[in-house]
This record gives structure tokens, sequence and C-alpha cells, in this order.
């Protein structure tokens, strides 16, 4: 079986993208491993298996480097992003039944989650990164229209399975990242163009947000 190292998960974002991957690959600039994928989403590298969703089918794909195979489906989820979670469980954000799916490396359901510690839930739950320490980070979108009251937010499910809200307030929170010391969780503000920055503490909890990245200073 070909194994895949951690640092080709940028490339391999792009490799399960067709349109793009198309004219990449003829330039030799990857190695598309995936052209029939549906709406391919947030992918994730783990023991040398590449896992993402397919948003478009309802479902997880998992490669081992030689082929494609169906991991996990649910109609109706719209799944967004697959992470890992616990020694080995994967997290699945499922973007239309805003829930969070629990699955083991072998595709079975082992729980859903459908609402943080104080029984509030999480609208249309989008992409999600690892916190460094068996937990993760995963944005909560809100509503998507410009004019809409910013109602994106930011949770934590730790390694225990506690979930907590950490930073609210955010018009349309999209993409998040955690910086490579841990110390810095960026997250994408999309409908205001902007780049947000967070300080992690060692609890998980986020403080000092601030603008990192205006948008409209680079394009205009």
């Amino acid at each position: 079986m070909a194994r895949l190292g951690d640092s080709v998960v940028a490339g391999l974002s792009l490799a399960v993208v067709p349109a793009m991957a198309v004219s990449l690959a003829a330039a030799g600039a990857l190695t598309v491993v995936n052209p029939d994928s549906v709406y391919p989403e947030g992918p994730l590298v783990r023991d040398g298996t590449l896992y993402y969703a397919e948003m478009g089918s309802d479902r997880v794909m998992a490669w081992d480097g030689v082929s494609n195979t169906v991991l996990w489906s649910r109609p109706g989820c719209l799944p967004t992003t697959v992470a890992a979670w616990a020694a080995d469980e994967l997290i699945v954000l499922c973007h239309r039944e805003e829930l969070l799916a629990r699955i083991g490396l072998d595709g079975e359901t082992l729980g859903l989650i459908d609402a943080d510690e104080t029984g509030q839930g999480f609208p249309n739950p989008n992409a999600a990164t690892s916190d460094g320490r068996g937990g993760l980070y995963f944005s909560s979108s809100g509503r998507f229209a410009p004019r809409a009251a910013a109602t994106g937010a930011i949770l934590h499910l730790d390694r225990d399975g506690r979930l907590g809200r950490v930073a609210e307030d955010i018009h349309y929170a999209n993409g998040v990242a955690l910086s490579p010391d841990g110390g810095t969780l960026f997250v994408s503000e999309h409908l205001s163009r902007n780049v947000l920055a967070f300080d992690v503490s060692g609890d998980g909890s986020l403080s000092g947000r601030r603008v990192f990245l205006r948008l409209d200073d680079l394009v205009g």
C-alpha cells in the first residue's frame, strides 16, 4: 500500500478538485487521485490514508495511495470536513444536518453530536482543525447573507468530548487553522473579508480577538 506523509495535505486538497486538477496535472504539478469526485471538501491525511468529504454525495471517501473507497455515508448530511479526533476516531461535519458525526476508521457511526455543553446548537458547521491536544476547533458559520447579523461561532471539542463555544459574533465563520506553535487560531470571517486571529489558552479557550488580515488591503 502506498503511504502519504502529512506534508502533502495542502497539495492533496487541490488534487481532489477535478476542474483545477485537469490543468495542473497536465503541467505536471500534481497527481489527480479522483477525477470524478463530487464536490470534495475538507481533506485529512491520517496514518497514510487521505480522507475527504464529498459534499455533493453525502459521503466520506478514503484514498490509500492506490484506490478510492467509500468509507461512510449519511443521506442529508452534506459533509464539509473530515477531522481527526481521539485515538481511532474521525469527526465529520454535517453542514446541512447541523451536527458532528463520530465515525471509526472502519466507517462505523459511533455517535452524533448536535449541541454544545449548554444545549445550544451550531448552525452550518463548516471547517475544523486539530487543537494539537487530541481535540479540535470547528466553525459554525451561521447565516450566509451579507447584511445579516454576525451569527458565526467557533467551538472547541476537547479530547474528552466536552464541547464549548469559544468565540462568537463572526460574520460567517469559515476556514480555521492553528499556528505551528499552537498559540494562535486563525479564522476566516468570510462575509467581512477578514482573517481573524485569537490567542489560544492551555484549556482551549480563546482570547485577544483581532483582525490579522483584511483581504481588501490586498486586492482592493
